[in-house]
Parts: C-alpha cells; sequence; structure tokens
C-alpha cells in the first residue's frame, strides 16, 4: 500500500482511503517503509488542565499536559461545549464564556485541534480531536476559557 490516508477512526487501516492493493508509487522504496509503536489497552494517561495568563484564576489561555508536557489547544472548532468539560475539570460549576483571542505568546507544543466534546465528558481527553500534537496551528490561535465562579 502506498499513500494511505486514514481519519483515526477506522477499525483496520484496510478500511484507510488508498490508491488500491499492490499499488506502489514509483517514488516509495524500502527507506519509505512506515512502521507505528502501539499502546498497550492499559488506561492512557491522565490529562491534566490550566487556566494561564488571564486576569483571574478562573479565567485564560487554556493549557493541557498530556504525556508529562505542558501545551495549548488550538480555537479551531472550538466552543461551549469543549469549554464546559474543561471548566468542570478544573472544579468550576460551569463555564462564563470560551475565549478565542490572543493571549502573551508562548512557546511549546499545540496538543489538540478541532476539539469535539458533547459537554457531558469527565475530560478534555474524552472528546473527539485530530490527534495529540497533530495540528498546524500556531500560539496566536490558543484557546482560553472564563469558567463561572463557585
Amino acid at each position: 500500500m502506498s499513500r494511505v490516508r486514514c481519519s483515526g477512526r477506522e477499525k483496520s487501516i484496510a478500511d484507510c482511503a488508498h490508491p488500491g492493493w499492490w499499488i506502489v508509487s514509483s517514488y516509495c522504496s524500502n527507506k519509505d517503509l512506515a512502521g507505528v509503536v502501539c499502546q498497550t489497552n492499559e488506561d492512557p494517561p491522565p490529562v491534566q488542565v490550566r487556566l494561564a495568563g488571564g486576569r483571574s484564576d478562573n479565567s485564560g489561555r487554556l493549557e493541557v499536559r498530556y504525556h508529562g508536557q505542558w501545551g495549548t489547544v488550538c480555537d479551531d472548532g472550538w466552543d461551549m461545549k469543549e469549554a464546559e468539560v474543561v471548566c468542570r475539570m478544573l472544579g468550576y460549576p460551569g463555564v462564563q464564556e470560551h475565549i478565542t483571542t490572543n493571549f502573551t505568546p508562548v512557546k511549546g507544543i499545540v496538543w489538540l485541534r478541532y476539539v469535539g466534546c458533547t459537554g457531558r465528558e469527565t475530560s478534555i481527553a474524552d472528546c473527539s480531536h485530530r490527534g495529540w500534537g497533530n495540528t498546524n496551528c500556531y500560539h496566536n490561535e490558543d484557546v482560553g476559557v472564563t469558567c463561572k465562579m463557585g
């Protein structure tokens, strides 16, 4: 197989888009072989969230800690449902607003893009997304949240 395109939701690589079996592009060689490292069926690593760079503890740029590294979340597709999940993770009773404005620039990874929550999840890690670290966003697209005070 060559030029395989998967969304990440397929049950088998055979369900991914590709030009056809045994059709190999002329630019493929043994150095182009693909490999993977699989995660076991153990529980995924815990995900932490915090708000940074805001005017108060309940407001700021969303930062997510995944595999021990803090990063941000892109504002593509972000709305109140996702913000609701984040505020609940932080112990607030709800969301006041989601913010898609620039914060003080930061360095590091943008962890998530196109996060899709129903609003009932207990963790942002339970929401759909394009994959951890699979973004082409810049930090001027970092999302923020203002949570309701108890």
